[in-house]
């Protein structure tokens, strides 16, 4: 379970980088999606663990 939602976010942060470059969506949203992604990383995968 813990590796699906992995891939989920990694496949978001790819789609986030190819919008961007595209100007298909903001600066706030590129960095707002790239933020929350760390922070889901850093916080909440690790609990998802134990």
């Amino acid at each position: 379970m813990k590796k699906e939602i992995s891939y989920l976010v990694l496949v978001i942060l790819i789609a986030n980088l190819v919008l961007f470059a595209l100007n298909i969506i903001e600066a706030f949203l590129f960095w707002g999606l790239i933020i929350t992604c760390a922070l889901y990383a850093y916080k909440i995968l690790p609990k998802l663990k134990s």
